[in-house]
């Protein structure tokens, strides 16, 4: 774990929070049980799906299974459009299905489809980019082309917005205000291992690029 702080930099050196992990896909923050703590949730090799409480200390809390079938999917972690206090999961299924889990608290509810033709495609989730009080999405397509939808109070999403380029191979962390400005912000990892960070603007844009670390 990598404490943020105001400036969009990272605390060095990090706190380590758990093992094992080399085969799973991470994902977070949310509060998943709604008890004000960041939880993580966890995809094992085997489409398994984990949480794993936050417990206000370290290390990471002992994770339980709380869903299977998530093999090569992708999943988003975002805040429930119809319940605040509740964590909502995004699922894009290998024929490009995406697929809205309403949160229960610690379980799902079943599957509904709210898009189509994101087969090739990389999904994140974005925070509320345009300030309306809506979950939003990002996406890059495979010509490395940054867009955004706008989440509707319906668990939907509006149509697509290209914002930026150049992202092919690279990896995207979004859907978190990490200078306390209220607007969610963005990092990027590059194909060298660089970490950039790109500070949320209005009209659900981002700032030009600033180094905060190598090595990842």
């Amino acid at each position: 774990m990598y404490p943020g702080q105001s400036s969009g930099s990272l605390t060095i050196p990090p706190y380590k929070i758990g093992t094992g992990f080399s085969t799973w896909r991470i994902f977070g923050p949310g509060d998943i049980d709604a008890d004000g703590r960041g939880d993580v949730l966890g995809i094992r090799s085997d489409g398994t799906l984990w949480l794993f409480p936050g417990n206000g200390f370290l290390p990471l809390s002992s994770g339980h299974q709380i869903g299977w079938g998530w093999k090569n999917w992708q999943m988003a972690v975002l805040k429930d459009p119809h319940h605040e206090a509740h964590v909502a999961l995004l699922g894009v299924n290998p024929d490009g299905l995406l697929f809205l889990y309403r949160g229960l608290g610690t379980e799902f509810a079943p599957p509904v489809q709210v898009g189509w033709g994101w087969q090739g495609w990389k999904l994140y989730a974005g925070g509320d980019l345009n300030q309306d009080g809506y979950p939003d999405i990002l996406s890059v397509n495979p010509q490395g082309i940054l867009s955004q939808y706008p989440g509707k109070p319906d668990g939907t999403f509006g149509a697509r917005a290209e914002i930026g380029w150049g992202w092919t191979n690279w990896t995207l962390a979004a859907g978190t205000d990490l200078t306390g400005d209220a607007r969610p912000d963005l990092l990027g990892r590059d194909t060298k291992g660089n970490l950039y960070f790109y500070q949320g603007r209005p009209n659900a844009r981002f700032s030009g690029a600033t180094k905060i670390a190598s090595g990842w």
